[in-house]
């Protein structure tokens, strides 16, 4: 494989890394603004493009194609949530002691 990529929670939310396979130096991805969480799905065999899920509190999750070579991200999957008001939905995080 080309890079590794692999999730960190960060007081819960999910975050998204990749590093070279080779010299294990971090790989810039692409922001997501207002995201919770970021996980990397299947990645084709050939390595050029990897499926990312996206998701934040207020709306569905995303799927969106990350092209490696040129670094474009595409939309894959438009998110429905029919007849739910999304706007409503809210994030808390409680500290455990």
């Amino acid at each position: 494989n080309q890079r590794v990529l692999f999730t960190t929670n960060d007081k819960g939310y999910t975050k998204l890394d990749a590093l070279d396979a080779r010299t294990f130096k971090r790989i810039k991805l692409p922001s997501f603004k207002d995201a919770d969480h970021v996980v990397a799905g299947y990645t084709t065999p050939d390595g050029t493009q990897t499926i990312l899920g996206v998701g934040t509190a207020q709306s569905p999750s995303t799927s969106q194609v990350l092209n490696w070579k040129t670094g474009k991200l595409t939309q894959w999957v438009l998110p429905s949530v029919p007849e739910v008001d999304t706007t409503l939905a809210q994030t808390h995080l409680y500290r455990c002691q």
